[in-house]
């Protein structure tokens, strides 16, 4: 795994399927090798890290040993380092599911706040599973977070996560004589725990987790299986506290993983791209039928690919393959599409299925096939009106297309496999650069004002949302629009999939 340090661009880290892993602390000029006791565990987030600026080095390691032929032998510890690594690791916790930096930088009192998902023992997640914090690296500061709900035994911690400002728990509550109940718990300040309340609804029901896919204007959005398919969840959108939620939409499509089918747009705040099931009816009375994905924006449907990497992208631009048609066709048989307009206009910009890239705020475009060994690149300098083709010196299986962060660089990097006849030595990087065709890099003299809702007076969520158009397709500016007494406007319950087209 590759892992750029959250709050300091300086540093990154990869981690091996060892113990032995690497660090740099300037940009990858120079790299350094650390060892750890355990391999890193196969979650998505093996590491957290402090949000302090001075506390960089500050570093959770997740890790996980799991010994041959036994159901539940795995074990679970997790380590810190507060100078990123330099010296030898110490042990934090053991039997540990996650640990998180939870405290806030301006806290004196807080501000090393860690919380565990603790699991004493190889019991069951569901069996005496508990969240613990401590400020002091667990050494005499550790204290069991009770929720305000009872007696630590009629209680069992199934899942714990962060979005964000948003820390999330699913809790198992015994009800005595009536069973067990699954209550979902929020925070946003480690004070004070609160109940999420869902409408109530007979398709949904929370179980060992949600998932939580997205802080939507200081709202957060989550992903709630349903009991009738496992290729179908919904979406719910909650107040700005994370406890009151609405239904935003039914049928959202559901990977095997449990991750949703489900994107929010890059600094574009309660715009986002969902594919829902078309066919959820059928699906429900039979496992063997495959799911048909329609994306909320006309009848062109993309693949979302909410796992795959996805590369910096200028603000209202969206590139994706997919299909016009009733519902979304298979990946190879579909067409990769531009929008400039935060999706309310496309247009087909290649034929078949690529990978994407952008630079220069969106004025330089480069897609390379994502169907079969290539020899070629095309890019566009005009973002995407016009299209070229790029000889390279080798053909290619591209696995990744990238660029720096921020989608304002004019350097390109292509990863991929070579052909077997190269024997063992078949990974291969390709450097693109563009600097030499480009005679300058946008500024902001070359743009125009685009309006989310096509007016100047509208509002998108309480805030006013412009984007920069001209030579260069970036750079949003949003204001917000204050109510009477500087009140926002912000609303809780009117989240809207702004991606509908026209008539």
């Amino acid at each position: 795994d590759f892992v750029e340090h959250p709050y300091d661009n300086r540093i990154a880290y990869i981690l091996t399927r060892s113990t032995k892993h690497y660090t740099t602390r300037d940009r990858g000029h120079t790299w350094h090798s650390f060892e750890v006791p355990m391999p890193p565990t196969w979650s998505p987030h093996p590491l957290s890290f402090h949000a302090s600026p001075e506390k960089a080095g500050y570093v959770l390691y997740q890790g996980t040993r799991c010994v041959e032929r036994s159901t539940y032998g795995c074990q679970r510890e997790t380590f810190y380092t507060t100078d990123g690594f330099s010296t030898e690791p110490k042990s934090l916790l053991n039997f540990t599911l996650a640990c998180l930096f939870t405290g806030e930088p301006d806290s004196i009192e807080h501000q090393d706040l860690i919380v565990c998902h603790h699991r004493p023992g190889s019991s069951y997640p569901d069996d005496g599973s508990v969240l613990l914090a401590s400020s002091d690296f667990f050494i005499e500061d550790i204290r069991e977070i009770d929720f305000e709900a009872g007696p630590r035994a009629r209680r069992s911690v199934l899942s714990f996560s962060q979005v964000n400002r948003f820390l999330t728990a699913i809790v198992l509550s015994d009800r005595g004589d009536y069973g067990y109940d699954t209550v979902a718990y929020v925070t946003t300040d480690m004070k004070q725990w609160k109940k999420a309340h869902l409408p109530y609804n007979t398709e949904f029901r929370l179980r060992t987790q949600f998932k939580s896919v997205g802080d939507i204007t200081q709202a957060l959005a989550i992903g709630v299986p349903s009991r009738l398919s496992r290729h179908l969840a919904g979406l719910f959108v909650s107040d700005t506290s994370g406890t009151y939620y609405v239904e935003s939409l039914k049928h959202m499509h559901q990977l095997f993983s449990g991750t949703v089918d489900f994107r929010l747009l890059q600094d574009l705040s309660g715009i986002a791209l969902a594919n829902q099931v078309d066919n959820a009816r059928e699906i429900q009375y039979d496992y063997n039928v495959e799911p048909k994905l329609q994306t909320l924006a006309c009848a062109l449907h993309l693949h979302l690919n909410p796992e795959a990497h996805n590369p910096p992208t200028p603000p209202g631009f969206i590139l994706g393959v997919g299909s016009v048609s009733k519902t979304l066709l298979p990946y190879e048989e579909c067409d990769t599409y531009l929008s400039r307009d935060t999706g309310n206009s496309w247009i087909q910009v290649q034929h078949g299925a690529h990978k994407h890239a952008f630079g220069d705020s969106g004025n330089i475009v480069v897609l390379v096939n994502d169907e079969e060994p290539t020899d070629h690149v095309r890019y566009s300098t005009d973002a995407g009106v016009s299209w070229q083709k790029l000889k390279l010196d080798v053909t290619i299986r591209v696995h990744l297309l990238t660029t720096a962060p921020g989608a304002t660089s004019q350097q390109f990097m292509l990863i991929g496999t070579l052909p077997h006849n190269h024997n063992d030595n078949r990974i291969a990087v390709v450097h693109l650069d563009f600097s030499q065709i480009q005679t300058r890099q946008c500024t902001e003299n070359d743009v125009e004002k685009w309006y989310a809702q096509g007016r100047e007076t509208d509002c998108v969520m309480g805030e006013k949302v412009f984007l920069t158009l001209g030579f260069s397709f970036g750079s949003l500016i949003s204001f917000l629009s204050n109510g009477p007494g500087g009140e926002s406007l912000r609303g809780i319950a009117t989240w809207v999939l702004h991606l509908r087209c026209a008539g």
